[in-house]
């Protein structure tokens, strides 16, 4: 059996064509290899975790809306302080591929 490669654009085959803001839980990975696209799912939810760790600001507030630390979902009301507090997947990949 062939691979098929699809003709898109670089930015287009990193981020699939999924909108986060959809009301929804997420699980950690999930979130995890949108906000880190080009890592491994595994490396990615340690970087991820690590990201969520290491800010003060984001974790209290994760934490005010029921974060725990070993949790394997985030609630829509969680996902919703991320996408304030990091951007979109895709703004967040440009601000770290800029760094």
């Amino acid at each position: 059996m062939k691979n098929k490669t699809l003709n898109l654009e670089p930015e287009a085959q990193v981020f699939p064509p999924m909108a986060l803001e959809e009301f929804r839980v997420y699980s950690m990975k999930e979130l995890a290899c949108l906000y880190f696209p080009k890592l491994s799912a595994v490396y990615a939810s340690r970087c991820f975790r690590k990201l969520l760790r290491d800010d003060p600001f984001l974790y209290s507030g994760l934490v005010e809306r029921g974060y725990r630390p070993r949790v394997r979902n985030l609630l829509p009301s969680q996902v919703s302080f991320l996408l304030e507090h990091l951007g979109t997947p895709r703004e967040f990949y440009e601000v770290q591929k800029g760094n």
